[in-house]
């Protein structure tokens, strides 16, 4: 993991909220490569007092409708775990410019094993440079965490990073730390590559 890149205490305590469309929030957002849990951390992270979307950008036509998305939740802590973001980080910063990044890391070998022996997928040699890349960059400003690391010390660090002011839930944790979470392998397929073709002006 990228140790120099772990927020200390006073930063995590020192949250900013933002206005989005009229609401007072403070957005996060975390990024990764296919497989490296970002469906599992979407459920984590969705309490009473805080929402987390699992690949928003898939159900937007345009990136600016995130913030009204963001908004109809009504909560005051609001991200999106989702791995379009690698691609998207640039115009999202824009419509999130104070918003909280984290970046779950997981050896590229990993990935391309999970993917074709768990999915039957193979991802695009030149699209898995480009996440890797934009990955590298988003890490300068972001909480990075290793996927091969995932304790209950990790989810505490990430918890606090994205969830100011919530306690951490003890309880949710041991009951989906055990769960693996996953979208259908057609669909995600489906769904990453109409993405790409959606938004790849913006890469």
């Amino acid at each position: 993991s990228n140790e120099g890149h772990v927020p200390d205490q006073v930063q995590i305590a020192d949250a900013r909220a933002f206005d989005v469309q009229g609401i007072l929030m403070t957005p996060f957002f975390i990024a990764g490569l296919p497989r490296s849990r970002t469906a599992w951390l979407a459920n984590f992270l969705t309490t009473d007092e805080s929402f987390c979307y699992h690949e928003l950008t898939a159900d937007c036509l345009d990136l600016a409708e995130m913030p009204e998305h963001f908004r109809r939740t009504g909560r005051r802590l609001v991200g999106d775990a989702d791995t379009s973001l690698a691609l998207l980080y640039k115009p999202i910063k824009k419509l999130f410019p104070g918003a909280r990044w984290a970046v779950i890391e997981r050896p590229v070998e990993e990935v391309e094993k999970s993917l074709h022996d768990d999915l039957g997928i193979t991802l695009d040699p030149g699209l898995l440079d480009l996440l890797l890349e934009n990955l590298e960059i988003i890490k300068r400003d972001a909480l990075v965490v290793s996927f091969n690391d995932f304790t209950e010390s990790t989810a505490r660090f990430i918890w606090a990073w994205c969830l100011p002011g919530i306690d951490f839930d003890e309880a949710r944790w041991k009951l989906l730390d055990p769960l693996l979470i996953q979208l259908n392998p057609a669909m995600f397929h489906a769904e990453f590559d109409a993405r790409v073709r959606r938004f790849e002006s913006l890469f």
